[in-house]
């Protein structure tokens, strides 16, 4: 019995999820028929590693499934965030020993490997799975102030790169690959938050399109601050 006054220390939703926690474990309990021992999934599941990537995280998967892109290093990014606000990165390693690597699945070969000049922030394939954009976090030998954006030519195994000046304390343009030669992009504006949505074409990285959002009165009255 709770006490008087006070609010009991289990609430539904922790009552729900004990439950839902004991029929989970219920099911996944099974024996292998074969040996006896206890498999997860019931009698009859059988679970395969089918491949592991050590010291590394994905990045992207094309729209039709059959490559991945990941990043190995052994350093991954860390950004610590302060009350106050404002933000530090620690970046531990060296770049050399780090690689971008596009992947076959299923044969799991390396279709297409190679080293950035910072950590990617992002990446992904365009429509058709044969080309792939990324874009880095700020480069360090340019004094944190350009970062590098590339298009890798799955087929043709080439990589276009342009280094462009970061922005921070203006606005900036983050992009995914839409359908080859065009990109998806926000642009966000310091103090504001996203702006606006753009269209941009390659090579150039030529905007083509925009569509700003709605100015509500939240934002309006934040971009007097």
């Amino acid at each position: 019995m709770p006490m008087p006054g006070k609010q009991p220390s289990n609430t539904r939703r922790d009552f729900l999820g004990l439950v839902a926690s004991a029929a989970a474990s219920s099911v996944l309990r099974g024996q292998n028929k074969e040996d006896g021992t206890s498999v997860p999934g019931g009698a009859h599941a059988r679970q395969k590693l089918v491949w592991e990537f050590r010291n590394a995280y994905l990045m992207a998967v094309s729209p039709d499934g059959t490559k991945v892109c990941l990043y190995f290093t052994k350093h991954p990014q860390m950004i610590f965030a302060f009350p106050r606000g404002g933000r530090a990165t620690y970046d531990g390693g060296a770049l050399q020993d780090e690689t971008l690597r596009v992947i076959e699945a299923g044969s799991w070969r390396v279709l297409y490997s190679s080293q950035l000049r910072a950590k990617p922030m992002s990446a992904s394939f365009f429509g058709g799975g044969e080309a792939l954009y990324a874009e880095t976090l700020v480069i360090s030998d340019s004094a944190f102030h350009d970062r590098q954006r590339v298009v890798i030519d799955l087929l043709a195994r080439k990589l276009a790169e342009v280094v462009s000046p970061y922005r921070v304390h203006e606005s900036s343009v983050h992009l995914l690959a839409l359908s080859q030669p065009v990109l998806l992009g926000v642009e966000y504006i310091r103090e504001m938050g996203p702006n606006a949505v753009i269209l941009a074409a390659l090579p150039e990285y030529r905007e083509i399109a925009r569509a700003p959002f709605a100015v509500t009165p939240e934002r309006a009255s934040q971009s007097k601050l």
